[in-house]
């Protein structure tokens, strides 16, 4: 995406002449968050500070300014610049922050400069598998399944038919097919969790069974 020009995907702000749905999808991005993770290889694709690398998440998000000393540069930063052969080298600056983050990386949780960063995606928050049948776990496996529908219809398209849709349309495609899908459920279980998914995702009240017992 042209707005992103080497930021963060978590650190840029929604600009003013964006698109409506541009604008939607910035505005999820808090929840997704916690869903995507990054495996450190050589720590070159993951921003330090920005992306959700650290078992305690994404670092600016836990600690805010007080965790960088230059807000503009230090955001850019990778993780491959406290990465010394294949050790952490955290930044000289020793404040209670840095400490605690120091304090809560494991010695076990190395990176390995041999590969490339990996993106995981967790399918929760808390970075477990979810299962069973929720509403909950519903939305989060149909959503999964039909970005990588759309994303790997939009791939052979470009490849053998030379045609390709903006970023605009094929996000608005992949909301629209996950909305009309869940448009179709009658028996989703009443609770506050559930009817703020309803209303995120601009779903009526029908959705919901009529008998809760």
């Amino acid at each position: 995406m042209y707005i992103l020009k080497g930021h963060s995907l978590w650190g840029i702000p929604i600009p003013n002449d964006a698109s409506w749905v541009i604008r939607k999808f910035l505005k999820l991005r808090d929840i997704c968050q916690g869903w995507i993770r990054y495996c450190i290889g050589d720590g070159e694709d993951t921003f330090l500070w920005i992306d959700n690398w650290h078992p305690l998440g994404a670092l600016y998000k836990q600690f805010d300014d007080s965790i960088v000393t230059n807000r503009g540069r230090a955001l850019r930063a990778k993780v491959s610049s406290i990465i010394v052969q294949g050790n952490w080298r955290w930044p000289r600056q020793r404040s209670q922050v840095m400490m605690a983050v120091m304090r809560h990386t494991p010695e076990n949780f190395l990176p390995n400069p041999l590969t490339k960063d990996k993106v995981i995606w967790t399918l929760s928050p808390d970075g477990a598998q979810r299962k069973g049948k929720s509403f909950c776990s519903t939305v989060y496996k149909l959503s999964l399944a039909a970005t990588s529908y759309f994303l790997w219809g939009e791939r052979n398209m470009r490849i053998f038919q030379n045609k390709s849709r903006d970023v605009d349309g094929l996000v608005a495609a992949i909301l629209d097919a996950i909305r009309a899908k869940l448009c179709s459920f009658n028996s989703v279980k009443f609770s506050c969790l559930n009817r703020q998914i309803c209303d995120d995702w601009l779903l009526s009240s029908r959705v919901f069974r009529i008998n809760n017992g």
